[in-house]
């Protein structure tokens, strides 16, 4: 486990040196205040939200994904030409743990990002949400903004579905060979006690 927390460091370090964290910051950030502020919106609290979400969101996956790929090729690249790789390679270090610490290192760089620029949209829904009109702001708080619950179906008695399969079993294996007379007195109850759980 230390080994691959030593190479997600060492990732983490690239990405600083590369300044690839603040430049991606920056650009996140701006992106996300400049965009709602150049796109206007209807001014109905559903067209508000759903502007401010789809853009800002659309360029906060584009830019996380252009900067994985320019981290993760970049800095195996660049391992390899200053021959950190070979130095690596040659210490008691597996190549899986090489791949899954570097993996760590730009999955946990993303969450980091991902968590400064959904705070930051966050914030921004907050603060622009008080400029729409107070019925909106209703709308807002009572139908955007509100965690949805589940409604549990009630558990269904699988013993009543039991005894009703069985009783069609036997009803249909008695019609097959033409015996509708024949009823049981035992299949008749099971049927009686059937008909009153269904009528409940």
């Amino acid at each position: 486990m230390q080994r691959l927390l030593a190479i997600t460091w060492l990732t983490w370090k690239a990405a600083f040196r590369f300044r690839l964290f603040w430049v991606m910051t920056i650009l996140l950030i701006s992106s996300v205040v400049i965009l709602p502020v150049v796109i206007r919106d209807d001014g109905t609290a559903r067209g508000f939200t759903q502007i401010l979400l789809t853009y800002t969101l659309s360029v906060v996956t584009a830019l996380l994904g252009f900067s994985t790929l320019w981290l993760s090729c970049g800095t195996l690249a660049r391992d390899i030409e200053e021959n950190q790789m070979q130095m690596v390679c040659v210490k008691p270090v597996a190549r899986w743990q090489i791949w899954l610490g570097k993996w760590l290192g730009l999955i946990t760089l993303n969450a980091v990002l991902l968590t400064i620029s959904g705070s930051c949209i966050f914030f921004l829904l907050k603060f622009r949400a008080e400029e729409l009109p107070p019925v909106q702001q209703k709308i807002l708080r009572e139908e955007v903004f509100v965690a949805r619950g589940s409604i549990k179906e009630k558990q269904a008695d699988l013993e009543a579905i039991l005894v009703g399969h069985q009783q069609h079993r036997a009803v249909a294996i008695l019609q097959v060979h033409g015996q509708h007379a024949l009823l049981v007195p035992e299949i008749g109850r099971n049927l009686d006690f059937g008909n009153r759980v269904r009528a409940q």
